[in-house]
C-alpha cells in the first residue's frame, strides 16, 4: 500500500508540518558548503536549508501495515540518546534511534547522516542511511519519504533515471500516483535546467512520486522504499541515499579512517612491519553486489621506500561487537557498513597510500597520505624453505616447525569465545599451530544466496585471527568441507545450488559449470582481502577431505583434481599475502595428480587408528608406524609434509579410544615419531576437545621443548633409522650432535637397559640429555667417543641408558 489514509493523517499532518516551527533544541547540524545544511531533529527527521531557509522542510521514514500508516515523526520514544556517531570510528556522522508508534509490533528505525567530501563547487552531498526493523518483515513496508510543498515545487520537472516523467502538476490529478517504478535509482528535480535536489539512490528499488494534497498535505512526495538488507536479518531493511544539490551521481566519500590512528593530527601515521594498517571507508556508491569488482571496485595504491607500488583490494564490512548472554555467544550489529582495506607492511620506511573506488557509473580518488612503517618483533609470513623444501620458513629467515593440533570450529554455545581459552592455552603449551574450517555451523561466510555472505560468521573468523596474531599461532584456514556440499541438510546454506538461486544441480556442476567457478573465485577475492593480509595465515586449504564426494565416480574426481589445480593458481593471484596454498584428502592412496601442480605448496594427510581393542592387525596399533608409512608415502612429491588430521576413531566416526586414552599416550606416541618422520610438523590431533578436556597441551609442550635450539631444516641433518625387534630409533644426526627418539617394540623384551650407537662422529667429549617424552627431562651425562678397532682414525659414541619407560629421547651436543 503505497497511500496515506485520511483517518490517520488527519492525526499526523498536524505533527509533521510543526516540525519546521518546533525543530528540538537538541537538533544537529551537517553542513553542506555555501550555506546550504541539513538538519536532523530529535527524532531523526531530516530538512534541507539555505542560509536558514528551509528548501525541504521534511525527510522521514513511513511504514505501512496492513494498510494504516505510521512514521517516524511521531515517534513515541528515542530509544538510544541523541549523541555525536561515528563510522569506523570517524566522527562526522549524525546518528538518531526511535520506535515508530504501532499497536501490537515493534517497528524500530536508525538515521545516519553524514556529509561527503566537497565538489569542484565547495557544496558537499548529503549521504542518509536509514535503516528500519520489523518484527512482522513480510508484511510491513517501509519507505523514505521526502515531501516538497506544492506551493514552491508546483510546475518544477522532474526526471527518473534521465527521463522526464513531467511538471509537478498545480491541479491535483485524478490518480495521485504521479510515477511508480519498481526498479529505478535515481529522482531529479529540476527548476529551468538547474537541479534543485538530485535524490540517488544506492541500490536499485522501488520509487514512488505521488501527489500527497490528495490527503491534505498540501507537498507533493518522493518515496524511496528500503530493501532487504544484504547479509543481514530478514527482518532488517535499508536504504542509502545521497541528496545532492548539483546532480551528482559518482562515488562520494565520507570519512576515511586509519588504525592505528596518530595520536594527534599534525603526528605521523606509524604501522609496525607485519603489523596491520586498517582504512576504514565510508561512502556511497551506486552498485548492486558489493562482493563482484566489476560491480564496485575499491582499492589503495601503496607506494613502498623500494619504489615499487601494491594495490590491495578492500571488501564490504559489517561491524559486529561479541557479548556472552545466557551462556551463549551473541553478535549484534555495532554500526553501519562500511568498506576496509587491510595491509600487511613488508618493508620499514616511509609509505604512502591513495584509495580509489570505480563503479560503473563514476569514479574517485583520495589525496595521497604518508605512513612510516618502523621495525617488529613479528617474524613475518610463512613460505617454503628457502634451502630445505620439505619445511616452512619464515620472513625473518627461521625455520617454522609445526606443534599444533585443530580446532576446526567452536562449541555450539560459546563459538568463537572458545578460541579465546583454547589459543591462550595452545601459546602457553608452546603450541604455533592451529587448523581452523569455514564450516557452515560456525565461521563459515556462504549464505543462503548468491554473494550474500554471512557478515556475523566473518566476524567470528576476525576474532580468530586476531588471537592467532596475538598468540603466535598460524592456521591453516579450510575454506570448504564434504559435508557441506555433499549432505542435503547443509544445502540451505549455500547459494550455489539451484533452489537458492544459484548455478547447480549436482556436486559435478559445482567443479566444471563455468558459473559457479566464477560465483567461487568471487568469493576467494573476498577471502583474500579481507583476511590476506595476515602473516599469520600458514595456509589456505581448499578443501577438508574432497576425494569422499567422488565416492568412486571417476569423472568426478578429475573434475576436483583439475578444478583445484584452477583454483589454487586463483587464489594465489589474488592474495595480497601470497599464502600457501593446499588441500586435504581422506587418504593419500590413489589421487598423487591432486599434489603435482606448482600451485599446491604441500601436502597433508588425515591418519586415523581404529580403536585398540578392535584393531585386528599389528599395524593398526602401531601409531608410530602408520605416521612413519604416511611421511614415506608423502616423500614423492618433494613438498612440505605433515599429518593434519591424527587420532584414533570408530566406524561412526566416534572418539571412544581417545576418551579412553586420558594420559593421552597414543598422542604422545604420534607427536615424538612425527618429530624425526621427516615431515614439517607434528601431527595434529583433531579430537581438540578431548585435549582441551584433558589437558593434554602438555604433551605438545615437552616436544616443542626438546627440540628448542634445533633447525631440522637446516643443511647437515642426516636421518638416523634403526629397527630391530626391541627397538624403534628415528632421529637425526651431524658429525657433531644428534637428537633421537627410541620407542619400545611391541611384543619386544622386557623394559632395562638401552643401547645407541652413533657412527662417524668428531673424536671427544659430548652430553647427552636424556629426555621422558611425556614429562621432560630426566638425566644428563657426559659421553666420550670409542675410536673403532678397525679404523682407528673413525670415532663412534655409544649411549646407554637404563629405563622402563615405553619411549625415552635423547639430545647429543659435543662439548
Amino acid at each position: 500500500m503505497t497511500s496515506h489514509t485520511p483517518a490517520v493523517l488527519g492525526i499526523l499532518l498536524p505533527l509533521i508540518f510543526a516540525v519546521s516551527a518546533a525543530i528540538a533544541a537538541d537538533n544537529s547540524r551537517v553542513s553542506l558548503g555555501q550555506g546550504y545544511a541539513a538538519e536532523l531533529d530529535s527524532k531523526g527527521v531530516v530538512r534541507i536549508l539555505r542560509d536558514d531557509e528551509v528548501l525541504l522542510p521534511a525527510a522521514f521514514v513511513g511504514t505501512w501495515l496492513d494498510g494504516r500508516f505510521s512514521d517516524q515523526a511521531t515517534a513515541t520514544q528515542a530509544y538510544r540518546p541523541v549523541r555525536p556517531a561515528t563510522v569506523a570510528g570517524q566522527a562526522g556522522m549524525i546518528e538518531r534511534y526511535g520506535v515508530i508508534p504501532r499497536q501490537g509490533t515493534t517497528e524500530a528505525y536508525q538515521v545516519y547522516a553524514r556529509a561527503s567530501t566537497p565538489g569542484p563547487d565547495g557544496v558537499r552531498n548529503l549521504i542518509l542511511t536509514h535503516v528500519f526493523d520489523t518484527a512482522l518483515p513480510e508484511k510491513t513496508q517501509a519507505a523514505l519519504i521526502f515531501r516538497l510543498p506544492a506551493a514552491e515545487f508546483t510546475g518544477r520537472t522532474v526526471s527518473v533515471d534521465g527521463t522526464s516523467i513531467g511538471t509537478l502538476p498545480k491541479e491535483q490529478p485524478r490518480d495521485p500516483i504521479i510515477h511508480r517504478t519498481l526498479h529505478s535509482r535515481q529522482v531529479v528535480v529540476t527548476d529551468g535546467g538547474r537541479t534543485l535536489f538530485s535524490f540517488t539512490r544506492e541500490d536499485a528499488g522501488q520509487i514512488i512520486v505521488q501527489d500527497g494534497r490528495r490527503w491534505g498535505s498540501g507537498s507533493f512526495e518522493i518515496q524511496f522504499y528500503l530493501s532487504p538488507a544484504r547479509g543481514q536479518p530478514a527482518s532488517r531493511s535499508v536504504l542509502q541515499l545521497l541528496l545532492s544539490l548539483n546532480n551528482s551521481r559518482g562515488p562520494a566519500i565520507a570519512t576515511l579512517g586509519t588504525t592505528p590512528r596518530p595520536d594527534k593530527e599534525d603526528e605521523p601515521l606509524v604501522v609496525p612491519k607485519f603489523g596491520l594498517l586498517e582504512l576504514s571507508l565510508d561512502f556511497w556508491a551506486q552498485f548492486e553486489n558489493p562482493y563482484d569488482s566489476g560491480d564496485i571496485e575499491v582499492t589503495a595504491q601503496i607506494s613502498q621506500p623500494d619504489r615499487t607500488t601494491r594495490t590491495i583490494r578492500g571488501f564490504y564490512f559489517l561491524p559486529f561487537q561479541r557479548e556472552i548472554e545466557d551462556g551463549k555467544e551473541k553478535l549484534s550489529l555495532a554500526g553501519l557498513p562500511d568498506w576496509r582495506i587491510r595491509f600487511s607492511p613488508t618493508q620499514t620506511g616511509p609509505h604512502s597510500f591513495v584509495v580509489f573506488i570505480k563503479t560503473r557509473t563514476g569514479s574517485i580518488r583520495t589525496v595521497s597520505r604518508p605512513f612510516l612503517v618502523v621495525e617488529s618483533k613479528d617474524p613475518g609470513h610463512v613460505s617454503l624453505h628457502a634451502d630445505n623444501r620439505r619445511h616452512f620458513q619464515l620472513a625473518d629467515g627461521r625455520t617454522l616447525f609445526l606443534f599444533g593440533h585443530n580446532v576446526a570450529w567452536g562449541s555450539d554455545n560459546l563459538h568463537s569465545f572458545d578460541y579465546d581459552e583454547y589459543f591462550q592455552r595452545m601459546s602457553e603449551a608452546g603450541e604455533n599451530f592451529a587448523r581452523v574450517w569455514m564450516a557452515s555451523w560456525d565461521m563459515g561466510i556462504e549464505g543462503d544466496r548468491m554473494d550474500n555472505y554471512r557478515q556475523d560468521a566473518a566476524a567470528r573468523l576476525d576474532h580468530v585471527i586476531a588471537l592467532a596474531e596475538r598468540y603466535g599461532i598460524y592456521l591453516q584456514i579450510c575454506l570448504d568441507n564434504e559435508n557441506d556440499y555433499a549432505a542435503p541438510d547443509k544445502r540451505k546454506f549455500f547459494g550455489c545450488w539451484k533452489e537458492n538461486g544459484g548455478h547447480c544441480s549436482t556436486v559435478l556442476d559445482f567443479f566444471t559449470l563455468p558459473a559457479a567457478k566464477a560465483a567461487y573465485q568471487r568469493r576467494l577475492d573476498y577471502v583474500t582481502a579481507r583476511w590476506g593480509y595476515s602473516p599469520h595465515v600458514l595456509g589456505w586449504e581448499l578443501w577438508n577431505e574432497s576425494d569422499f564426494l567422488a565416492q568412486g565416480d571417476q569423472k568426478l574426481r578429475t573434475a576436483i583434481i583439475d578444478w583445484t589445480a584452477e583454483m589454487a593458481a586463483y587464489l594465489k593471484s589474488r592474495d595480497p599475502g601470497r599464502h600457501l596454498v593446499t588441500t586435504s584428502l581422506g587418504s593419500l592412496d590413489g589421487w598423487n595428480d591432486i599434489w603435482k601442480p606448482r600451485e599446491i605448496d604441500y601436502v597433508q594427510a588425515h591418519v586415523y587408528l581404529p580403536e585398540p581393542d578392535r584393531a585386528t592387525k599389528e599395524e593398526e596399533r602401531d601409531v608410530a608406524g602408520a605416521v612413519l608409512r604416511a611421511s614415506e608415502q608423502a616423500a614423492l612429491f618433494g613438498k612440505p609434509f605433515f599429518i593434519a588430521e591424527f587420532g584414533h576413531r570408530t566406524a561412526d566416526y566416534g572418539n571412544p579410544a581417545n576418551e579412553k586414552d586420558a594420559k593421552g599416550s597414543g598422542l604422545r606416541t604420534a607427536i615424538w615419531a612425527g618429530l624425526f618422520s621427516g615431515a614439517a610438523g607434528t601431527p595434529a590431533a583433531w579430537w581438540w576437545q578431548t585435549v582441551h578436556k584433558g589437558n593434554l597441551y602438555s604433551l605438545y609442550t615437552s616436544a616443542a621443548r626438546f627440540l628448542q635450539g634445533i633447525d631440522l631444516a637446516q643443511p647437515g641433518w642426516l636421518p638416523f633409522s634403526s629397527d630391530d625387534a626391541d627397538l624403534r630409533i628415528r632421529g637425526v644426526q651431524k658429525s657433531n650432535a644428534a637428537v633421537l627418539w627410541i620407542q619400545r617394540r611391541r611384543g619386544g623384551s622386557a623394559p632395562g637397559r638401552v643401547e645407541v650407537r652413533l657412527s662417524d662422529v668428531r673424536p671427544g667429549e659430548y652430553e647427552a640429555t636424556w629426555w621422558n617424552p611425556a614429562a621432560g627431562e630426566i638425566s644428563r651425562q657426559t659421553v666420550s667417543t670409542r675410536p673403532r678397532e678397525a679404523a682407528p682414525d673413525r670415532s663412534d659414541l655409544v649411549l646407554t641408558t637404563a629405563t622402563d619407560l615405553p619411549d625415552i629421547a635423547v639430545r647429543v651436543e659435543k662439548k
